[in-house]
């Protein structure tokens, strides 16, 4: 997911998380948690319930590709619009040639940042 986005400052925020196997850095972590902890946050009954509850001025950022660089994110842009048609609190961004980790360790964090900076 990184392969192609990888430079000095994902490395250091991501190296502790990184152990070298075969010549290859990969993150030390049990796939099957993250597989269950993903579909709770994206899928999961009571995500989806607040997402539509939404009383407070809201911004969702959707990216074109998921967790390993893959077409689709990890929530359907769909949903992502049908959530933002329905919530009148919140708005919504489709950032494109970004994945879930570019979003915030690559060139999507100046975006995210312009976003936090401009809702205060």
């Amino acid at each position: 997911a990184l392969a192609g986005y990888w430079d000095d400052a994902m490395r250091d925020a991501l190296g502790y998380e990184l152990v070298e196997r075969d010549g290859r850095h990969v993150v030390e972590a049990n796939p099957a948690a993250i597989r269950v902890g993903a579909e709770e946050i994206t899928l999961g009954g009571r995500t989806n319930e607040a997402g539509w509850s939404l009383q407070v001025p809201s911004h969702l950022m959707v990216v074109e590709r998921g967790t390993m660089d893959q077409p689709g994110g990890m929530i359907p842009l769909h949903i992502a619009e049908s959530a933002a048609a329905r919530v009148d609190s919140l708005t919504m961004d489709y950032l494109s040639d970004l994945n879930h980790y570019t979003l915030m360790l690559g060139a999507g964090a100046p975006l995210v940042a312009a976003a936090i900076t401009s809702s205060r």
